[in-house]
């Protein structure tokens, strides 16, 4: 950038004024937004440690490549690798251990318990998922996380108290 535009654009933001004040810890940022389920029946979006919300959380970690993101180095596992390979009884309780230790590292998780199943009818990779939140006061939820042979993710989810989702399927990029 020009060096005479810059000096200009630092004067012209050392003239703003902050109408909005500076937010205070903890942020409870992290609700991983999809704009569909993460909002209640009023538009309201839904709590940072909601059991829909750490849902998406996983499945986002778990079919982002690592060091992808910027700022979260190491963050995120991409399961859709492990699609389209013979795979041993060995390497899918492999798979679902990585999974969990993925998932774990989340504050608002206390344990993750994943059954892994190849279904060879349909040319699947499904892992049955049971999550057990870190807050007491949330319940338990649980929800299945499946790969297909054309690399789409598809997910359904069942918390208490909420109905289930329909199963959603992203195709893979």
């Amino acid at each position: 950038m020009n060096a005479i535009l810059a000096a200009a654009l630092e004067a012209a933001k050392a003239e703003l004024t902050r109408e909005i004040t500076v937010p205070e810890a903890p942020f409870e940022f992290g609700s991983d937004l999809s704009c569909v389920t993460d909002i209640d029946e009023l538009g309201t979006e839904l709590a940072h440690n909601d059991p829909r919300c750490v849902w998406e959380y996983l499945l986002r970690r778990w079919t982002t490549k690592p060091d992808t993101l910027r700022d979260e180095p190491g963050w995120g596992i991409d399961a859709r690798e492990w699609v389209n390979k013979g795979v041993t009884e060995r390497e899918l309780t492999g798979y679902a251990d990585q999974l969990r230790v993925e998932g774990e590292d989340d504050d608002r998780i206390q344990s993750i318990e994943i059954e892994p199943t190849w279904i060879p009818q349909t040319s699947k990779l499904s892992f049955a998922v049971r999550v057990v939140s870190a807050d007491p006061t949330i319940a338990s939820f649980s929800g299945t996380f499946a790969l297909t042979q054309a690399g789409t993710v598809e997910s359904t989810f069942d918390g208490a108290g909420y109905a289930p989702l329909p199963s959603v399927s992203v195709p893979y990029a």
